[in-house]
């Protein structure tokens, strides 16, 4: 209704209709950077399996709800770091470092229940990505 007011100046209308632009280039950046379930947050590396074989893991997977994300893991005692964006899309999380800081990485992941060594539930970020290599995160920190 107000686009279409005859009393709007020039003016005004091209504020009205900058403003809309603007509004729904934002609402489509926060919609890209989140088109799936919320996994953002401070996640622990606890396990790593490939080809049947469990090995230990040890690291974070740092989600920021901004988009931003910083990996560092140890797995066979070869340490991996990298740091940029990430966008979740349905199942899929792909990490997009920094010119220089790691490679480009997609996982398929999934969120459940699981139980520890004593029987306690806790959530957890199963990520399987390209190779048969999958890693369990959790949100809380391996004693």
């Amino acid at each position: 209704m107000i686009l279409t007011s005859p009393t709007l100046s020039c003016f005004s209308r091209r504020h009205c209709l900058h403003f809309l632009a603007i509004s729904f280039t934002i609402l489509l950046s926060a919609c890209s950077a989140s088109a799936g379930p919320d996994i953002s947050g401070t996640w622990y590396f606890a396990t790593g399996q490939t080809g049947g074989s469990t090995t230990a893991v040890y690291g974070t997977l740092k989600l920021e709800p901004s988009g931003s994300y910083e990996d560092s893991h140890r797995i066979a005692g070869i340490l991996t770091y990298s740091k940029g964006t990430y966008t979740v899309n349905g199942d899929t999380l792909s990490l997009v470092p920094e010119a220089g800081k790691g490679k480009p990485m997609t996982y398929t992941f999934t969120l459940g229940q699981h139980q520890d060594k004593e029987g306690k539930p806790f959530t957890g970020l199963t990520l399987k990505g390209a190779s048969d290599l999958t890693f369990l995160l959790t949100k809380e920190k391996k004693k």
